[in-house]
């Protein structure tokens, strides 16, 4: 796993200093929160299911628990493995023990969480319908040693998705770091938690047409050339229903996975 880590820093790194110098060159290190680097579970790598989870863009990342600026990690002597160990440390102390059951305050929720959370438990010990929501420290660890955690836009606004402006800035630079994330994760199943307005996006970043993604659906299946695996799109975790949750289950543990 920390070979992983380190290939993701090396891949992806030098495309996030690229999106610095043309934030600071034509935008604002002052208005944007620190980069995201991506998160993989320390059983990922040898999990039979190698689940990543796409999501928009972080709203506000970085410091102690809230958004940091820009402009302040950067002044960091070795700032790629800070970004790094803050992705770490988010899911590992703050998102992993609250749906374990611990109560402290510290702990991080949201429905965006729990979806992936009952989710991927089920997909994980290959359940024949998906289990009622019910906090497990067995099963929270499994989930979250054995996903991988990614973002369309790696750098975001202090508060908010990523406005227009800084999207076009960072876009080229963001659709060639996603496709150094799956050269390096190896997935089988990828699930884009990014709902209907970002397939726009998806077809700019996966070179997709109108026909490999149906955007009238909530879930639709994706195709990727040269992917062998199997791809969702749907609605963001946040929002989706729990029965749709259950259909993308239904679907799912009926693929064949390599």
């Amino acid at each position: 796993m920390e070979e992983t880590k380190q290939m993701l820093i090396e891949k992806v790194g030098p495309l996030i200093r690229e999106m610095i110098c043309e934030i600071k060159n034509k935008y604002s290190t002052e208005k944007c929160c620190w980069p995201f680097m991506p998160y993989i579970g320390s059983k990922y790598s040898t999990s039979n299911k190698k689940i990543l989870i796409v999501g928009k863009a972080t709203k506000g990342w970085g410091g102690d628990g809230g958004a940091g600026k820009l402009s302040e990690v950067i002044k960091k002597p070795d700032f790629l493995k800070c970004l790094s160990e803050l992705t770490d440390n988010f899911i590992k102390k703050r998102v992993t023990p609250y749906y374990a059951g611990s109560n402290d305050k510290n702990n991080y929720r949201s429905s965006f969480w729990r979806r992936i959370y009952r989710l991927t438990s089920a997909l994980l010990n290959g359940e024949s319908e998906l289990p009622e929501y019910k906090l497990d420290p067995v099963k929270s660890t499994e989930c979250f040693e054995s996903i991988a955690w990614t973002n369309i836009f790696k750098i975001s606004a202090i508060e908010g998705n990523p406005p227009k402006e800084l999207i076009n800035i960072i876009k080229n630079l963001c659709i060639e770091a996603l496709y150094k994330e799956i050269e390096v994760l190896q997935p089988n199943i990828i699930l884009f938690s990014t709902g209907k307005s970002y397939d726009c996006y998806l077809k700019e970043f996966l070179k997709i047409s109108d026909s490999d993604i149906d955007s009238n659906k909530e879930i639709t299946s994706i195709k990727i050339k040269d992917f062998d695996g199997v791809a969702f799109r749907t609605t963001h975790f946040q929002a989706l229903h729990n029965s749709k949750l259950e259909e993308l289950y239904n679907t799912l543990k009926g693929k064949k996975i390599q």
